[in-house]
């Protein structure tokens, strides 16, 4: 056997040394495994060592010539015994219980290795040929578990701890390396690949659509019959304390705004993510000015006619109503376009809400523009409340102030509901919720405001005359006085 052939068992003391790793051709005489243990300092050991040596000065004075053993001329502390050593006056610390230690080690590696090579455990140990490389097994750190990466300890590779691969990574061929996934891929942690990352949007042939759609026909079925039926009767009291040609105006708002939730199904597209927001801010708010105007007339009329200022007049037979519902819209069509101008939404992936899943989504969603339009359609809203309750005592026929109340508190419950569960969750159920807060919205004003209207002109044709009209307007008169 040639001197390169063969393995060294070495402790630290020498294996470890740079003197050692200096000498030339040193690399010839074969593979050196070093054996080495972590030292530390044990508390208490130096007054157990101080304790221990005196008593054995005292043992070892009464036995001396008994118990000494000891070649004196034999100065190797490896051959002597603690009896010995106190009476030499040699402390613990003096013997390298380290180096010993690791001398065991190794000459028991390599017995141990041995002893399984050659199938020693029967009994008799076989005669077959053992090559030094079968001989130094290590055995420093067990494989690692699927979806773990080593951790290297020190200089050698046999050494290492062993770590769980975080998600979105996955453990492939590099043993120390957790490789990332793929952008539209994800993977749970201690994977050893990557799944596909569902697509999460509102399809046009999910059972939810379906019954959004359903629902949104319904909307759009009664908002066409109510425009309808106001349209033939125009000239009857109960249309004209409506509103009149108003109501026609405030049926096409809300038709839109139903219409808006069609922007919410299927894929997002550039045409979609820009109208769906600001059509239904902007057809809401003709709705609610519509109210607010009219609402703001019939109190007036009722209650402040003899203090009203000559403006007033002027205001209301100079087409006032009209241009103040033109100057509500008008403003907020230029606050819906100028954020779209700005921040333009557009389709896009949210990757960070969900780890295996990609939402299908329209970007710039929560701006501060967005929140400004939606201000201003809760202002308008708290103007008709404020408006209808100032109306709460007026005649039966003109008090509106619990349907448009009941209007507006569908309608604030309805969003505030989405925008919780748009926090706290994304997804077809999401998008499904705001699509049913739109119709839910537009279904509180038509049940509210409208439908009173339209059961007194179909089914009480005898309410909708001017006598009736004029009889309620004298009871409010006479129980005012």
């Amino acid at each position: 056997m040639n001197v390169t052939e063969k393995v060294w068992i070495g402790t630290e003391d020498w294996s470890a040394s740079a003197l050692i790793s200096s000498i030339k051709d040193v690399h010839t005489i074969g593979t050196v495994i070093g054996v080495a243990i972590k030292s530390a300092k044990i508390p208490g050991f130096e007054e157990f060592e101080r304790k221990v040596t005196e008593a054995s000065v005292q043992h070892s004075l009464l036995q001396e010539v008994s118990n000494d053993t000891t070649n004196p001329d034999n100065d190797c502390l490896h051959s002597t015994d603690l009896f010995t050593l106190a009476r030499k006056n040699f402390t613990l610390g003096q013997y390298d219980i380290a180096s010993s230690l690791n001398v065991y080690k190794g000459v028991y590696a390599v017995a141990h290795a041995l002893h399984q090579l050659l199938d020693c455990d029967s009994g008799v140990c076989s005669k077959r040929r053992v090559y030094p490389w079968q001989v130094p097994v290590s055995i420093c750190s067990p494989p690692c578990p699927t979806g773990h990466k080593k951790l290297l300890m020190g200089q050698h590779s046999c050494c290492f701890d062993c770590q769980a691969c975080p998600p979105a990574t996955f453990f492939n061929r590099k043993p120390t390396t957790c490789q990332p996934c793929q952008r539209e891929e994800w993977a749970p942690a201690k994977s050893e690949h990557c799944l596909k990352r569902s697509i999460l949007l509102l399809d046009w042939d999910n059972p939810l659509t379906i019954a959004l759609l359903f629902f949104m026909a319904c909307c759009l079925l009664m908002t066409c019959s109510s425009a309808l039926i106001l349209l033939i009767n125009l000239n009857t009291p109960v249309a004209k304390s409506a509103g009149g040609r108003t109501c026609l105006l405030m049926l096409a708002a809300l038709t839109a705004a139903a219409m808006s939730s069609l922007c919410h199904f299927g894929h997002p597209s550039p045409l979609a993510c820009i109208l769906k927001q600001p059509l239904f801010s902007f057809s809401f708010t003709v709705c609610l000015a519509c109210i607010a105007v009219r609402s703001f007339q019939v109190v007036c009329i009722f209650k402040f006619a003899s203090k009203l200022p000559p403006i007033y007049d002027k205001w209301a037979k100079k087409h006032g109503p009209e241009f103040t519902i033109f100057l509500f819209s008008i403003t907020i069509l230029f606050i819906s376009v100028l954020r779209v101008a700005i921040n333009p939404p557009e389709p896009s992936e949210d990757l960070k809400f969900y780890d295996d899943s990609i939402i299908l989504e329209c970007s710039n969603t929560l701006t501060p523009g967005s929140v400004i339009e939606l201000g201003y359609v809760s202002m308008l809203s708290v103007l008709c409340f404020f408006f209808s309750y100032l109306g709460k005592d007026l005649p039966a026929n003109y008090n509106e102030a619990k349907c448009i109340t009941f209007s507006l508190m569908v309608y604030m419950i309805s969003w505030i509901s989405f925008f919780t569960i748009y926090l706290i969750s994304r997804g077809p159920f999401t998008i499904a919720a705001q699509v049913f807060a739109t119709l839910f919205s537009v279904l509180a004003f038509i049940c509210g405001y409208f439908l009173p209207k339209i059961y007194i002109i179909v089914l009480r044709p005898q309410m909708n005359t001017a006598s009736h009209f004029q009889n309620c307007i004298q009871m409010y008169t006479m129980n005012k006085q």
